[in-house]
């Protein structure tokens, strides 16, 4: 989306009567965008996005039908009349308790205990809340102002921007020579709001805005409010590289750089930073595709759930890593688009590519399995001399 919240609430008959046609046109434009964006998300299912079948409506999920309403309604009707026995048992008890002395305890069921107030959800009335305590002292601050009118795409004057919010960011820094070492920085970040002279539009610099990209869709970076890049690169290392626990991140900010990061702030992290490096791998494939020559191996992945392969696709300058399945749909996924060599062993996923060479390392090895062979055919058909390398 082009056009914040902020800026829809300014958007009335008398704004776009005043704009010239010119301005107008070019709002229509990105008015226009902004609604077929919404469409589009408007129109998303478990049919043709990647969103969960339980985001269905109750009425559009499979297997409800009208059984289910003529069922509620027999209950209703059976709620309403009650049956014979029912009133017989009522006629019972009018009786029994006719017939019991003045004074005397009732018999039968007590009185039903009055019904307990509802709780509401969430956070009750009166209770304390939650906050981060921890201070830090900001190194440097940064100023974001908006520099065109999102009504008018008129230029603003930057002394005429008041800032209206800002937060902390924590970030790791090193290879400064004055300050050697891995080392705390701390931000504050001030983001400005200014008003247009020309149409009297009121443009924010929003923070943390994110790229019009179909993979961010739903990926919102508020923990990158707080965690820096440099700092989110740390835990995402600690995680995948060292393979430690969401708690033990936790000790270990807290022990070794003094900071304070809730469990869930860091799972928080590790998902964002993940969506934010995934057009990175189209960025890969594009690589990929443009090169000459690709070598491709893959082996056994014994951290994932069995079945699963771990891929390596090779260049001279991009290197690329796939867990999938060792079938060939694999291969045909990601050689969709490449015209140049492969270089591969015998592994018959890789022998529907035509433009495919063979391993030397693996010929020499079946080469030689031919001349230690029992087999008194086979010693002839292989006359080959180790090679020899010099430097």
């Amino acid at each position: 989306m082009k056009l914040s919240q902020h800026d829809l609430r300014q958007l009335d008959d008398g704004y776009l009567q005043r704009l010239p046609e010119a301005a107008l046109r070019a709002l229509s434009l990105t008015l226009l965008a902004d609604l077929k964006e919404a469409q589009e998300r408007l129109q998303q299912n478990p049919n043709n996005s990647s969103r969960p079948p339980s985001s269905r409506a109750p009425w559009d999920r499979p297997g409800v039908d009208a059984t289910a309403a003529s069922d509620t309604d027999a209950d209703e009707d059976d709620a309403v009349a009650p049956s014979r026995d029912a009133t017989a048992r009522d006629d019972d008890r009018a009786a029994d308790a006719a017939a019991e002395p003045p004074g005397a305890p009732p018999s039968g069921d007590p009185t039903p205990p009055p019904a307990r107030p509802k709780r509401k959800p969430g956070k009750q009335p009166g209770t304390p809340g939650v906050g981060r305590t921890q201070v830090f002292t900001a190194h440097a601050t940064e100023e974001h102002r908006p520099t065109a009118c999102h009504g008018c795409q008129a230029s603003l004057a930057a002394a005429a921007a008041v800032c209206y919010t800002g937060f902390q960011s924590l970030d790791l820094v090193w290879g400064d020579p004055k300050e050697p070492g891995v080392r705390l920085r701390v931000v504050d970040h001030r983001f400005f709001e200014a008003g247009c002279d020309a149409c009297g539009h009121h443009t924010r610099e929003q923070p943390m805005q994110v790229a019009d990209d179909p993979t961010l869709e739903g990926v919102q970076l508020r923990e990158w409010r707080l965690v820096g890049p440099g700092l989110a690169t740390l835990i995402v290392a600690l995680s995948l590289r060292f393979r430690l626990s969401r708690a033990r991140i936790h000790e270990f900010l807290d022990d070794w750089l003094g900071v304070h990061l809730s469990i869930g702030t860091i799972h928080q992290t590790l998902h964002e930073a993940a969506a934010v490096v995934a057009p990175v791998e189209a960025t890969l494939l594009a690589d990929i595709h443009a090169s000459g020559l690709l070598h491709a191996d893959e082996t056994s992945w014994p951290q994932q759930e069995q079945g699963r392969w771990l891929w390596v696709f090779l260049t001279a300058t991009t290197t690329l890593y796939v867990i999938a399945g060792r079938g060939k749909a694999t291969v045909t996924q990601v050689l969709d688009g490449f015209t140049g060599w492969l270089m591969s062993d015998g592994w018959f996923s890789y022998r529907g590519y035509p433009r495919r060479l063979r391993c030397w390392a693996h010929l020499l090895r079946k080469a030689q399995g031919l001349v230690d062979c029992y087999d008194a055919g086979a010693g002839p058909l292989v006359t080959w001399s180790a090679p020899r390398w010099k430097p």
